[in-house]
């Protein structure tokens, strides 16, 4: 199996990472206005996580990733208000357990979960850390290949079928563009299937996933 290619353009691109020592204002129209401070070994925040990066530690270096508290929300520089993720412990909750059974149903290379758990309200996931190429970095004729695993690793998920809508943690996590469009009082009319013809699918696959 050739070597697995990372784009982490998505972080790079993120917004510093900060952590509030007090509330934010909901009245702030910057997501800097109010005094932070930077976190040591934080690389990048989104809407929803923090990510951080620790080089030197026993046994190889980390990658962590935690969702946002309350405090940490972002604010839209669009329209002034506070940024409220959706389901935000349970779509990071359900992203570890999906790591843990892709990694035991299937041959699709994912990092190694040294542990996930949750505390006061965050839910942290710790992997070792997966050096990797950006895919626009990447020489036009090793492409194929990569493209070819990718099709590969796509055909094994869409093997792993249920009679469930809904994530492997339990519940309906719905992917962010079907949020926009279906109501939460709709989610529990979700009907089961007689025969398994529920696949798994990614729902976030990109150049920067």
């Amino acid at each position: 199996m050739t070597e697995k290619y990372v784009d982490n353009s998505d972080l790079r691109d993120a917004e510093p990472a900060y952590m509030h020592t007090v509330a934010p204002d909901p009245r702030r129209l910057e997501s800097l206005d109010n005094p932070r401070v930077q976190e040591e070994g934080c690389i990048g925040i989104t809407s929803e996580k923090k990510y951080y990066e620790y080089p030197d530690v026993p046994g190889g270096s980390v990658f962590i990733k935690r969702n946002l508290t309350p405090s940490e929300f972002l604010v839209s520089r669009a329209t002034g208000c506070l940024v409220l993720p959706d389901m935000i412990i349970e779509r990071i909750r359900n992203e570890a357990a999906t790591i843990r059974y892709i990694q035991a149903h299937t041959t699709i290379p994912t990092p190694n979960i040294r542990c996930a758990f949750e505390d006061h309200g965050r839910f942290y996931i710790i992997t070792d850390f997966v050096a990797g190429v950006a895919l626009s970095q990447l020489p036009d004729e090793h492409k194929p290949v990569v493209f070819a695993e990718l099709q590969e690793y796509i055909a094994q998920m869409r093997m792993l079928k249920s009679t469930v809508m809904g994530s492997v943690a339990g519940g309906v996590v719905l992917p962010y563009r079907l949020g926009e469009v279906i109501p939460a009082d709709e989610i529990p009319k979700l009907r089961d299937a007689p025969t398994p013809e529920f696949v798994m699918c990614h729902n976030d696959r990109s150049r920067q996933s």
